[in-house]
């Protein structure tokens, strides 16, 4: 299971993945930490990377899938609801569209698109049994590291799944088309089956690692051994920077030292 990972020759999929790990913890910390007007700077810079690395449309299409319903919800939440505003931009029947409202929104929707571009292009490039092994290298618990695996596989396993247990019931005469009710209705036979089968896929795979040593202490060697470049070292040492710098900078904005 290689979870979102397309497999590709692109030059996110070259870097090693510390490298990467570090490029998207600043990704994800800058949308909060700079200010609104370089928001769309960093989603453009992002889907950039991921586009010139080869991810292609794929990256699109899971980039619209993962913001859009979280972005709707929120502007047409503050848009409309948000509490004491006044100023009137449009008037839908009892609902109203004000600008303290999307003044309040659009922000956080650009922050929630420009974390979410570089975690999609993150995922993509790097296959998950790589990401495990370098945060084992790099001194993390080998059950930290395997909460991380479970994490990013979590979405794909569970999507695999459904996809067998929905065959498997239009196989024994489930109408899974038709109305929108028929399709409720569908629902119901899925989610029985999908939460038993992941409980049990969870006890399975504790098992199976445990029967493999996965708890022991003691020295391990790796199936994966994966080689640090010069250019690795170049991109960490960016990364690192620029945490650094992220963090300097929120802090002289708490402090009230920058606007």
């Amino acid at each position: 299971m290689t979870g979102f990972f397309v497999p590709g020759d692109g030059w996110l999929h070259r870097l090693h993945p510390w490298p990467k790990v570090l490029l998207v913890l600043a990704g994800v910390l800058a949308p909060f930490v700079v200010p609104i007007v370089a928001l769309p700077v960093l989603i453009v810079a992002a889907a950039a990377g991921a586009l010139t690395a080869g991810l292609g449309r794929g990256y699109l299409r899971n980039l619209a899938i993962g913001t859009l319903p979280a972005v709707a919800s929120i502007l047409v939440v503050n848009g409309f609801f948000f509490p004491g505003a006044e100023d009137l931009l449009l008037a839908l029947g009892p609902f109203n569209l004000t600008r303290e409202g999307l003044a309040f929104g659009v922000p956080i929707a650009l922050r929630i698109v420009a974390a979410v571009a570089v975690t999609i292009a993150f995922v993509m490039s790097t296959r998950p049994d790589d990401l495990m092994e370098a945060l084992i290298e790099r001194g993390a618990s080998p059950k930290l590291a395997f909460v991380v695996l479970g994490a990013i596989q979590t979405i794909p396993r569970m999507h695999d799944k459904a996809n067998r247990i929905l065959d498997a019931q239009q196989a024994r005469g489930l109408r899974t088309s038709g109305s929108f009710r028929a399709r409720a209705r569908a629902v119901v036979p899925l989610l029985g089956p999908l939460v038993i089968g992941s409980l049990i896929d969870v006890r399975e795979r504790s098992l199976a690692l445990e029967a493999r040593g996965f708890g022991a202490r003691g020295a391990r060697t790796a199936y994966r051994v994966l080689r640090a470049t010069p250019a690795d070292s170049v991109v960490s040492a960016l990364g690192i920077l620029i945490l650094v710098l992220l963090v300097v900078y929120a802090v002289a904005r708490l402090a009230g030292l920058l606007p």
